[in-house]
């Protein structure tokens, strides 16, 4: 991206969750989404271990999911070194508990270029047919 826009601010719309890190990679300086909260609407947190979406508030449903007491003892976000138990239940606290972790973990991949494993596996296809 960077090639083409040389002195422009690349700012990328609605760009969803862990591909951001993509883009990042690609060059472009700003993204904005909302699956950070979409996630926790659900009752999803992203597990501090694989990056990958686990569920933490009791639901019926075939995603993985983490336990409170794993997921405080994995994780170094504010939202779960406030140690509150709240996170794990729905409601107002709750959901704002699970977006901060949430988007507090996009933020460190974003900063970072961490990706997933399976936006590795896509990047490094990528790099390779390029």
């Amino acid at each position: 991206a960077r090639k083409f826009f040389n002195n422009v601010k690349l700012h990328a719309f609605g760009c969803g969750n862990s591909s951001a890190v993509i883009l990042a990679l690609i060059g472009f300086d700003s993204v904005d989404m909302a699956s950070h909260i979409h996630d926790a609407r659900y009752g999803m947190v992203r597990h501090p271990q694989n990056l990958s979406m686990a569920v933490i508030a009791e639901r019926r449903v075939s995603r993985p999911t983490i336990k409170l007491d794993e997921l405080f003892s994995l994780c170094s976000c504010p939202a779960c070194q406030s140690r509150d138990v709240e996170i794990a239940k729905w409601g107002r606290r709750g959901l704002i508990l699970r977006a901060v972790h949430n988007a507090w973990w996009l933020k460190k991949m974003l900063k970072e270029k961490i990706l997933t494993p399976r936006w590795r596996k896509y990047w490094e296809k990528a790099m390779k047919n390029s």
